[in-house]
């Protein structure tokens, strides 16, 4: 009797695990489902057809020849350069069948060069045309299919470099940049630049992939970025702002379970490790409203920082520590590299809008935390121009902050004798601000108002008198806090 209880408890204690345990199930699976969604492309998803003959074939010379017929009998230039896109599209695809296949590196650079000299072609044929999508209706229906084929080239391209040979890596690495570069080129040529974010934001939203894509895409945008011509760089950010924004909404309506998958599709997902946790940071900042949506995001910050040795070391870098787990909780992590682009430290930057007071008028204003650093005359680094601006701090550069100086380095560098800090309250009735003979030169490392809420205002007065010589500069530093490191994993 005592042994058929005791089967009756194991019995029971299965049925009472095995929901959880097949929720596991189904949550893993769930994982991979939004992986591949995210990164597989298949033949269909660029309109062109499973390629049977292959770069590596003797009788690929009959293909290359029917081309080649085609387009000659092809005389309407956009329905020309609509089909040199999908030779691309053909090419990339073989590419990729051969990478699959293990095929001989030299055979991959072969195809690869082949994918590269087609683009190329667009770039050229798109030079010669005289009109813009606004003009003409069949380039506007061009640069859709263009645009969501160019993102998916992208990650057909990023998933590459996880799985070619290493002496082929560095290859598709520079292909994947000058496909971007050749993107906006395109792009910036075809389209009037108030168009770029609309047109971009409505093809992305048309592919097809899992509730975390936009991972990818605010990934590809901020690559695109970096890469397209000046004239269409302010447009493509207005595109990363918008979709930024639309992914901080989606984060808030996440159910838990969707928070974790998060944290494990990161894990699984290929791409730029360094793209997405900036992508991650940003995505924090904008959640400062939201405690517990930041604790949870920094669990995937973690997990994101786990990856990035892994990245290093296949870049041919040297091996780098981590941070420890708590590492910059209040602020973002940001690299720092040394002369080859290697990264070599995570450092921590609090940026200054989360200290600083906004102006009453300006508090209507919004900013969108995209990482877009430029340093304040107040010595400080702001997020972005537009967090700046609120803040009422002209820009004294692009990029982090160099060490910041207290009130007396800071007037001794500018040729004034002696600097002095000086506060005041805004509701006493007294003298507020620097004297006759001094310069009000606002806030320093040593002399700003912490407190938001605090009634106390502070600057740094520079005596006018007596000056002397211009100092040295100081030695160049990053604004930053250095990383507690522990051993890499």
């Amino acid at each position: 009797m005592g042994g058929v209880f005791v089967l009756y408890q194991q019995a029971l204690a299965q049925q009472e695990s095995s929901p959880e345990i097949i929720s596991q199930e189904i949550d893993e699976s769930k994982v991979i489902q939004a992986v591949t969604a995210d990164e597989q492309v298949t033949p269909q998803d660029l309109g062109v057809k499973d390629p049977k003959l292959l770069p590596d074939s003797r009788f690929y010379f009959l293909k290359n020849w029917a081309r080649k017929i085609r387009l000659y009998l092809t005389f309407n230039p956009v329905k020309k350069l609509d089909l040199e896109s999908r030779y691309a599209n053909e090419r990339l695809i073989e590419l990729k069948k051969l990478v699959l296949k293990k095929k001989n590196p030299e055979i991959i650079k072969k195809a690869l060069r082949n994918y590269e000299d087609q683009i190329e072609r667009i770039k050229s044929i798109s030079e010669k045309l005289k009109e813009k999508a606004s003009q003409n209706p069949e380039i506007g229906k061009f640069l859709d299919k263009f645009t969501r084929h160019q993102i998916l080239h992208q990650r057909i391209l990023k998933k590459l470099e996880n799985q070619v040979p290493p002496e082929v890596f560095q290859r598709i690495k520079e292909a994947r940049e000058r496909h971007l570069r050749r993107f906006g080129e395109v792009m910036t040529r075809l389209e009037n630049k108030e168009k770029i974010p609309e047109r971009l934001e409505k093809n992305l939203e048309k592919l097809k992939g899992s509730k975390f894509k936009n991972l990818r895409n605010l990934e590809v945008l901020k690559e695109l970025e970096e890469k397209a011509p000046d004239q269409s760089k302010e447009a493509i950010r207005k595109a990363r702002e918008k979709i930024l924004e639309k992914t901080k909404r989606n984060i808030e309506n996440w159910s838990s379970q969707d928070l974790e998958r998060f944290k494990a599709y990161v894990e699984k997902i290929s791409g730029n490790r360094e793209e997405q946790l900036e992508i991650l940071e940003s995505l924090r900042s904008e959640l400062k409203e939201n405690p517990e949506l930041r604790e949870k995001l920094q669990e995937v910050r973690k997990r994101i920082i786990k990856q990035i040795p892994k990245k290093v070391i296949k870049a041919g870098c040297p091996e780098i520590k981590l941070p420890a787990p708590d590492f910059c909780k209040e602020g973002r992590i940001v690299f720092e590299r040394d002369q080859k682009g290697c990264i070599i430290s995570l450092k921590c930057i609090i940026p200054a809008e989360l200290q600083a007071r906004i102006p009453p008028k300006e508090k209507k204003k919004v900013c969108i935390a995209v990482w877009d650093p430029v340093c304040g005359k107040d010595g400080r680094t702001y997020s972005n121009e537009c967090f700046a601006k609120i803040a009422g701090v002209e820009i004294s550069y692009k990029g982090v902050c160099k060490k910041e100086m207290t009130c007396a380095e800071k007037c001794r560098s500018m040729g004034y004798s002696a600097g002095i800090c000086r506060s005041w309250s805004t509701s006493a009735l007294l003298k507020k601000g620097c004297r006759e003979n001094e310069e009000n030169i606002g806030e320093t490392l040593d002399c700003r108002v912490v407190e938001k809420t605090s009634d106390i205002e502070k600057a740094c007065c520079c005596v006018k008198i007596k000056k002397v010589p211009r100092a040295q500069p100081l030695q160049e530093e990053t604004e930053s806090k250095t990383a507690p490191f522990l051993p890499a994993k």
